[in-house]
């Protein structure tokens, strides 16, 4: 966690399993109550699994609350035995970040279809 007036960013891990790990960096303007960026950070530790964010993902800051609540979306992309290549679907990362606090909350889910 990086906190200035103008500048806040946090890491926050979202999975880890046999595949890789994936952990989501949040960076916002406290000043203007802006969500900067969003770095779904996605490392692979199967040579044959690899991920990727899709878009840049949306976040919005909510006054009564003081949080900044964000989602971005990822998709693993495994390469099988038989040389295809399997495009999983979508996977949402959600949560929110509280700056005045250093609270937060991360999770992961399927796109509901």
């Amino acid at each position: 966690m990086i906190q200035e007036p103008t500048y806040y960013a946090a890491t926050l891990p979202v999975v880890r399993d046999k595949d890789g790990l994936i952990n989501i960096t949040v960076v916002l303007n406290p000043k203007t109550h802006s969500v900067q960026k969003l770095d779904a950070l996605l490392a692979s530790l199967n040579k044959n699994v690899k991920y990727r964010q899709l878009g840049e993902g949306i976040g919005r800051y909510d006054a009564p609350t003081g949080r900044y609540y964000f989602s971005t979306i990822y998709q693993t992309i495994r390469q099988l035995p038989n040389g295809y290549t399997d495009n999983g679907p979508g996977r949402v990362i959600m949560g929110w970040v509280k700056p005045d606090t250093s609270q937060a909350a991360v999770g992961e889910e399927a796109i509901p279809n």
